[in-house]
């Protein structure tokens, strides 16, 4: 499966997604790879610094996409698009993928944006979701109020959203991924997207809408496929393989 995460607006929350995601898929036994072609190399960045300081994620970040060459064995990979692309670069990468998800923040502009994005790349609503990201924490019914305006308007959205929360920046600090930090804010956000693989590719695969009937197709992830060959999506950097894993450590 390949899921590439992707926005034309900053800010909302791209490689943080990217990221959590890869360590919470990898909780669930699946050989995860995230590709980082993100030309801040946020997702590298802070794996390498991880891993420097003695921690094992689980999954293994890679620098970008190269041409005829093969990736680790996964079955599962991760793309962290490129920062704000060009329409046509998202729309080729995106019938590439599985699936498209576009964090968004729950303000007007983030909103405004991704319609834009949609609407732009030409996206059907079986080429990606919306995740809502960054949304205030409750009593809030602002993420309540975003989530029944992208239903309302036909677009294909995830059913839980990302509250904004301290633990975020808490786990940026030290490189690790939010399901890694003690507190009951940090674990109630890994659970978010901790399912079993089958309700792990109803939440991300593209033949289902949030509202519609049961899956008609596959619900099952592939078992141990072979290394695959990518072609280039959104960045043309050599692939280099980050530092090996060394024996994970308590968490933070």
């Amino acid at each position: 499966m390949i899921l590439l995460i992707g926005s034309r607006k900053g800010g909302v929350g791209k490689s943080s997604t990217a990221y959590n995601l890869a360590y919470s898929l990898a909780l669930q036994g699946h050989a995860v790879v995230l590709a980082d072609s993100d030309d801040n190399y946020t997702c590298l960045s802070e794996y390498q610094q991880a891993v420097e300081a003695g921690h094992e994620l689980g999954f293994v970040v890679v620098d970008g996409l190269a041409k005829h060459r093969k990736l680790p064995a996964h079955d599962i990979l991760i793309i962290d698009s490129q920062a704000k692309p060009d329409p046509k670069d998202l729309r080729k990468a995106a019938q590439q993928a599985d699936l498209l998800i576009l964090p968004t923040g729950p303000g007007p502009k983030d909103l405004k944006a991704t319609g834009a994005t949609i609407e732009q790349c030409e996206l059907e609503a079986d080429d990606y979701r919306v995740l809502l990201t960054r949304v205030p924490p409750k009593p809030s019914q602002r993420g309540d109020r975003v989530l029944a305006f992208l239903a309302g308007a036909g677009i294909a959205n995830l059913q839980n959203s990302i509250q904004r929360r301290d633990c975020f920046l808490d786990a940026e600090q030290f490189g690790l991924p939010v399901g890694m930090m003690h507190g009951k804010p940090a674990q109630k956000l890994l659970k978010i997207t901790q399912q079993s693989p089958t309700k792990s590719w109803r939440y991300f695969s593209k033949w289902t809408l949030p509202h519609s009937s049961p899956l008609q197709r596959q619900t099952s992830l592939p078992v141990n496929p072979s290394p695959r060959k990518i072609s280039p999506l959104l960045s043309q950097r050599k692939l280099k393989s980050a530092a090996s894993q060394p024996k994970r450590s308590k968490a933070l």
